[in-house]
């Protein structure tokens, strides 16, 4: 193979009347020729432009295309769409058909979290469960105070309570319930603290917890069951839409670049300023492309010159045009 060689670069400076930036920016994309150079706000009666007035629309449609994409298995599609079906897809049909995925996955999000809460509450009960007490008898009252949870030193535990009801069941881990007037409560609470009392958030309810756990089950299966129904509709839907997702989303990104091109250009109350790199082989492209939009296009090759300096260079420092590598070639035999 060929030595790497970089290709040569031209400095572009172009400035135009204020109502053709968009149309500048525009062209500079289509172009995909262009290094721009941020303007750095360091010039008088010059600042950053502004975005256009479809960049809030658009920012707001590709979060929510970008929020789909993101909890889908979406796998990039071989050949890429024509912008024209896509955009066509964007203004009709494709803006539902997310809203109607945006709704099965927020009711996925719902199930899981109630399957995550659920699976909380059935440990805590089936700690419990050795007690053998209805769940309305472990808390709720207004003169005692209840503590329920796991203790390390039962015989402590027995005796924490002296004018109170110890309840402690279970091995590994011992589950206790303690019953206390509310004015004992903080002395026994510290003696539960020295035998290693670990508190169980007691789940709302009554009635045997061996019932509230049958409950759970069976609620569970119905989440389970309605959430593989619904991961079957989604994995449909991204086999049927997918692509187009995948291709509306590129399509808004370029979008995005194009409403937000302007805030990197320098402008007046009447013009506006372009700063950038381009490859010097593509010099009269680009003049030919500007001239539409920009009343004045200026491209000037980069060189080193001996010294330090260099032609394009703007400033007390040398400014570096980024690299780009040239189409490698095979080599001759021997080379």
């Amino acid at each position: 193979m060929g030595s790497l060689t970089t290709q040569a670069m031209s400095r572009l400076t172009a400035a135009g009347p204020l109502s053709r930036v968009d149309d500048a920016v525009r062209a500079l994309a289509d172009l995909k020729a262009v290094h721009l150079l941020d303007y750095p706000g360091d010039e008088d009666g010059f600042e950053l432009g502004s975005p256009t007035d479809e960049s809030e629309e658009i920012g707001r449609d590709l979060n929510r295309y970008r929020s789909v994409s993101s909890q889908l298995d979406l796998v990039d599609p071989k050949s890429i769409l024509e912008s024209e079906p896509v955009r066509v897809q964007l203004a009709a049909e494709l803006p539902s058909r997310v809203e109607i995925m945006l709704g099965l996955l927020d009711r996925i999000d719902v199930i899981d979290s109630e399957l995550s809460s659920t699976s909380e509450e059935v440990n805590a009960l089936e700690t419990l469960r050795p007690l053998d007490l209805d769940l309305d008898l472990l808390s709720g009252y207004e003169s005692l105070t209840a503590f329920v949870g796991t203790v390390k030193d039962v015989a402590r535990t027995e005796s924490s309570a002296p004018d109170g009801i110890v309840i402690i069941e279970g091995v590994k881990p011992a589950v206790a319930a303690v019953f206390c007037a509310n004015a004992s409560a903080s002395a026994v609470q510290s003696e539960l603290t020295e035998a290693g009392f670990a508190a169980i958030p007691v789940p709302e309810g009554e009635g045997p917890i061996s019932v509230r756990l049958e409950g759970l089950s069976a609620r569970r299966g119905e989440l389970l069951a309605e959430r593989s129904t619904l991961q079957e509709e989604v994995d449909a839907w991204a086999e049927d839409h997918g692509t187009s997702l995948l291709s509306g989303i590129e399509l808004l990104e370029r979008d995005m670049a194009l409403a937000l091109g302007p805030i990197r250009v320098a402008v007046s109350g009447h013009a506006f300023v372009v700063d950038g790199w381009i490859e010097t082989a593509r010099s009269e492209e680009v003049q030919s492309v500007l001239s539409e939009t920009c009343r004045v296009v200026d491209i000037e090759p980069f060189k080193i010159v001996p010294g330090g300096g260099g032609h394009a260079h703007h400033g007390p420092e040398l400014e570096l045009p980024p690299i780009k590598f040239a189409d490698r070639q095979k080599s001759k035999p021997m080379e």
